[in-house]
Parts: structure tokens; sequence; C-alpha cells
């Protein structure tokens, strides 16, 4: 694959099979590359290097799935100023302190989530100034 043909490439990562296949469909079929990924890991590789280039991570996170501050700094080192999506099924008060301390102002998709709204966040994510990493 071409770096060309990536421009509207999005890495999902989530250790949750069902969730990688429907939210994959939904922006495959909405003209989106979609790289996925069961594990941070996987998921670090596809944002490693300059032949790709990745416009959003997607991450299913939260309490008990995946280590959100170490994620994003090494997300961060990886790819600097990429654009991240966070997807949590936690109550409103459970994500807002977890967010505070862990996911440092990402944008939050709350789960469950109706297709539209889902590419809504996708793109309000992908017009968002890129992050920072002083």
């Amino acid at each position: 694959m071409e770096t060309a043909e990536l421009r509207n490439a999005v890495v999902l990562v989530t250790s949750e099979e069902h969730i990688r296949k429907a939210v994959s469909s939904t922006l495959e079929k909405a003209g989106f590359i979609v790289l996925s990924a069961s594990n941070a890991d996987s998921a670090l590789s596809f944002c490693r290097g300059g032949e790709t280039s990745i416009q959003l991570v997607i991450v299913d996170a939260g309490p008990g799935q995946m280590n959100g501050p170490d994620f994003l700094e090494r997300l961060y080192q990886t790819a600097p100023g990429v654009r991240v999506l966070f997807m949590s099924n936690s109550t409103a008060q459970e994500s807002g302190e977890y967010l505070e301390t862990s996911w440092r102002g990402c944008l939050v998709l709350r789960k469950p989530f109706r297709r539209a709204h889902l590419l809504g966040m996708v793109l309000e994510a992908m017009s968002e100034p890129l992050a920072f990493t002083a």
C-alpha cells in the first residue's frame, strides 16, 4: 500500500473481536482504510515508520482494558501528533475520573453507540488539531 492510499487510514485497537468487526465494517463502508489490532503492541507497529500515514487511532480502553497513560506515551513517541479517539463503556463518573488522569483530553465515544455517531466522532477527531507531545 502506498502512502497516498493511506490518507484515510485509521488504526483500531480493541481486544474485543466483535467490536473490531463492527467498527471496521462501518469505517470501511465510509471509505476509510482500517488497520485492526487486538493489542497495544500491534497498534503501535501499524503506527511505526514513515511509510504509512495514520490519521487516527481509535482505542477501546478503560479500567481493566489498557493502561491509558502508558499507551498514550508509547503512541505519541511512535507517531507524534497522531489523533486519538477513545471508546468507553464506563459510567460517566468513572470515565470522567479515568479520562482526567489517563487520557489527557482525547475525544470520547461512549459505548454503546450508533454507526452515525461513530462516523461523526471519527470526522470530528480527524479535524482536531494535532496533539503536542512536548
